[in-house]
């Protein structure tokens, strides 16, 4: 089951976040060219550390992050087990780091 539709949400939002850049008069040119590069820079790490490897260890905290992102498919995540998707849902990412902290503190 493929979950993730991330080029037919994403891409949407990183050509609206170009155009902001593209259009504000505000900054020269050159400016507007160094912020744009960096977004595109930023959003592909951000794919790769969403998307890359394929490891079963860390597919329930890639699902959240994923799901966190908005790049999931609602039909889809619907057809997850009640299970899978309360351990995925993306409010349970602030209650595993204060767990983590926690216990390394």
């Amino acid at each position: 089951m493929k979950l993730v539709t991330h080029s037919r949400i994403h891409t949407p939002l990183v050509l609206g976040e170009s155009q902001e850049i593209i259009l504000d008069q505000q900054n020269k040119v050159h400016n507007r060219y160094l912020l744009l590069y960096k977004l595109l820079q930023n959003r592909n790490k951000q794919m790769a550390i969403l998307f890359d490897g394929h490891s079963m260890s860390k597919a329930q905290i890639r699902l959240m992050l994923i799901r966190r992102e908005g790049l999931v498919d609602q039909v889809l995540l619907a057809k997850l087990s009640d299970k899978l998707s309360n351990e995925t849902d993306p409010a349970m990412l602030g209650k595993i780091m204060n767990e983590k902290t926690y216990k390394n503190a």
